[in-house]
């Protein structure tokens, strides 16, 4: 840093953290928030931005793809563009931009977990089943159809992706006006998650209901549970995965399936990711811009900004 500027880390609590600084002010020192410190120092958006995303990493793997953003693989992605459009490669810098909007998805999530969902009919393990991919008891478990009302969320990890994990009230045809309120919560919820997975019971004799409700969530994988109590085995496929949250059998396949469905295509180490909205938005505007002969120049001011 600057020589005139300085970070400091202390041990102790807030209240020792406070009355440092309330020291170094009444000795003239001014107290600067992250993003005039960056200012101050040079810093430029993209790091200043990574930074904040290292601060409140929830994984490791968050921090290690942040870092590799502070270290400079964003900002090279994208000066690597504009050189392509000032040696004339339209077409080169529209597939790298192509590129990096493919991975804006995990980028974005680096700050805002995926929004996992458990869905499915009463009785089928939804709550035994978010038990089991947690580690611990979050939900309440009981064979009395209706005992998951409201949405029930835990925070976790997922092979190094942050998860806000939630489990539902079945959906069936509600009894009282509290659960009607549940199972349109859970619908709700179902309907803007990342990825849904629709519990279905291994166990108990398929119904149309079950194959109208399936229908309903076309890309929902689903999950049977109770295969350790199925009267048949069964073998997983691309949309389905077997499972007993009893004996923690197919749990394994189950997390590396969540891990492939979230982030089918990874940034690889050192690799760039746009990671903020902003970011995202100017890249989809600079491709925008670039796939318009008259406006290239433009696409090329728009990436240019990003760098400063």
């Amino acid at each position: 840093m600057a020589a005139s500027v300085w970070e400091l880390h202390c041990h102790g609590g807030r209240v020792v953290a406070q009355a440092l600084l309330a020291a170094l002010s009444q000795q003239g020192c001014r107290i600067v928030d992250w993003n005039e410190a960056c200012r101050l120092t040079g810093e430029s958006a993209i790091a200043t931005a990574a930074r904040q995303i290292l601060a409140n990493a929830r994984t490791a793997r968050v921090a290690l793809v942040a870092l590799d953003q502070w270290h400079g693989a964003l900002a090279d992605a994208i000066a690597s563009i504009i050189a392509a459009m000032d040696a004339g490669g339209a077409l080169q810098a529209d597939a790298r931009l192509a590129a990096l909007l493919a991975r804006s998805n995990f980028g974005l999530h680096l700050g805002d977990p995926w929004r996992v969902v458990l869905a499915g009919r009463p009785n089928v393990g939804k709550s035994s089943l978010m038990n089991a991919l947690l580690g611990f008891e979050r939900a309440i478990v009981f064979d009395q159809p209706g005992t998951t009302r409201d949405v029930v969320t835990a925070q976790t990890a997922v092979d190094g992706l942050p998860v806000a994990l939630s489990d539902t009230a079945g959906l069936r045809p509600a009894g009282d006006a509290i659960e009607q309120q549940g199972v349109a919560l859970a619908r709700a919820q179902a309907a803007t998650a990342d990825l849904l997975l629709f519990v279905e019971d291994a166990s108990a004799t398929p119904t149309a209901d079950d194959a109208v409700l399936a229908a309903e969530y076309p890309n929902a994988t689903i999950v049977l549970n109770k295969v350790d109590v199925a009267s048949r085995p069964w073998e997983a496929s691309e949309r389905l995965v077997p499972v007993s949250a009893k004996t923690g059998e197919g749990i394994a396949d189950l997390v590396r399936h969540i891990s492939r469905r979230l982030a089918p295509d990874p940034p690889g180490p050192g690799e760039a990711a746009p990671f903020t909205a902003a970011q995202c938005t100017s890249l989809a505007e600079a491709r925008r811009l670039l796939r318009s002969e008259s406006n290239a120049p433009a696409a090329r001011a728009v990436l240019a900004a990003l760098l400063q």
